[in-house]
């Protein structure tokens, strides 16, 4: 086809054997990037509840990315519930506004890797247009505080 295929970065909700660590995550975003070709397309809510869920460093994640990789960024909001343990948990279902943490971790990556394509994924529950366009508007902010032209945020 003639296309780099971007690959999401997924939300974990229990560790797997072997990748207990936002390093060992990130060292296989990078080997899969490296190996196959293909780009990133990083979900940065996937990143927030993939931490919060097991414990992981935000910001050693962002720092094992290949950032040169990403092609495009999702935003969208999370439900928290409570397992069996009563251990809260974190659940991606582009469901509500983008978290504040969420936005906390947008900032820090456009800071490292510069403007990059966007879209806000808001999936179930859509609220009236101008809710959608309030959400963008935050990401055209910062967009905008990126050190590089910014790009069209798309909800």
């Amino acid at each position: 086809m003639g296309q780099r295929i971007l690959i999401e970065n997924p939300s974990l909700y229990l560790a797997a054997k072997g990748c207990d660590s936002a390093a060992a995550e990130t060292d296989f975003l990078s080997a899969l990037v490296a190996q196959s070709g293909c780009g990133l397309l990083l979900d940065v809510n996937n990143i927030f509840v993939t931490c919060q869920n097991l414990g992981w460093n935000r910001d050693d994640y962002l720092r094992g990315l290949p950032l040169e990789a990403i092609g495009e960024v999702h935003l969208a909001g999370h439900a928290s519930d409570v397992d069996a343990s009563g251990t809260q948990v974190l659940i991606d279902n582009h469901g509500g506004p983008v978290a504040p943490e969420v936005w906390a971790i947008y900032q820090d990556l456009l800071t490292a890797s510069g403007p990059l394509p966007s879209l806000i994924e808001w999936d179930t529950n859509v609220p009236e247009w101008s809710v959608l366009q309030k959400e963008c508007a935050k990401a055209e902010v910062i967009l905008s505080r990126s050190s590089l032209p910014s790009k069209e945020c798309v909800a």
